[in-house]
């Protein structure tokens, strides 16, 4: 796992950070991270599924039948979307807390946006003091971080209804089935079936909207076996993709 560096006038008094020119960084995640603040738009462009890990679910942006092929990606390192995630937008930083749980802000190690040349963005000022830039890019971190609390608790609510269960994404892909499995999805004749109170408590937790958002979404799965018709020359028969969380992307 890639370690987190805290930035801190002693170890970054004179280095700059360039904006992200590019996302090569992103090529080899197929899932990425979608949170309540973004649920809505990512919707309308990309297939959105849940995971699991440590018996927590959250949702994510399916954007490849390859766990390491990012189909959004060209070969540019070009965005091919018209919606880039929130998660995404705060690259090249990343927020940590410490033992106070005070937030922190980190950058990855070997972070090719951190530099020691001239151009790019001073991460501090004359006084130690983060920069205007620095301190926006950290603002904007803090806030995705309550989005994703405020997407744990939408989770954990549709969770607590057994509302999120089992789903293996088939997509076709030259005429040819491709099972990516590892996927979880609300089941919605188990949402229909949901009494008023427990609609109430979902709603109270901004889980309907994250549900609903998710149900529609599946649509876009055409989508995915579109982008990997035009960048393979072939493909196997019924082949499976298991699908699971690592920590190649740390986001």
């Amino acid at each position: 796992m890639t370690k987190l560096i805290p930035v801190t006038p002693k170890t970054h008094k004179d280095k700059r950070w360039k904006p992200r020119a590019d996302y090569e960084y992103v090529r080899g995640s197929a899932l990425v991270p979608i949170f309540n603040v973004d649920i809505i738009s990512a919707a309308g462009e990309m297939p959105i599924v849940f995971t699991k890990r440590n018996e927590s679910f959250m949702p994510y942006a399916v954007l490849g039948y390859e766990p390491d092929n990012n189909l959004f990606v060209d070969a540019d390192g070009k965005w091919t979307g018209s919606y880039v995630p929130y998660a995404l937008k705060g690259y090249p930083f990343q927020v940590a807390y410490n033992q106070n749980k005070q937030p922190i802000l980190c950058v990855l190690e070997g972070n090719e946006q951190i530099t020691d040349k001239e151009e790019g963005i001073p991460l501090f000022d004359e006084n130690g003091k983060l920069t205007k830039q620095t301190r926006d890019k950290m603002n904007f971190l803090l806030t995705l971080e309550q989005s994703r609390t405020a997407t744990a608790k939408a989770c954990q609510a549709l969770s607590k209804y057994e509302l999120i269960q089992q789903f293996p994404l088939v997509l076709n892909i030259q005429s040819k089935k491709h099972k990516l499995d590892g996927l979880y999805s609300v089941d919605s004749k188990a949402l229909g079936q949901i009494p008023d109170e427990g609609l109430l408590e979902l709603r109270k937790a901004d889980a309907l909207a994250l549900a609903y958002a998710q149900l529609i979404s599946r649509q876009h799965a055409s989508k995915i076996a579109r982008l990997a018709e035009e960048r393979m020359d072939s493909a196997e028969d019924d082949t499976v993709y298991e699908f699971s969380l690592d920590d190649k992307l740390n986001i």
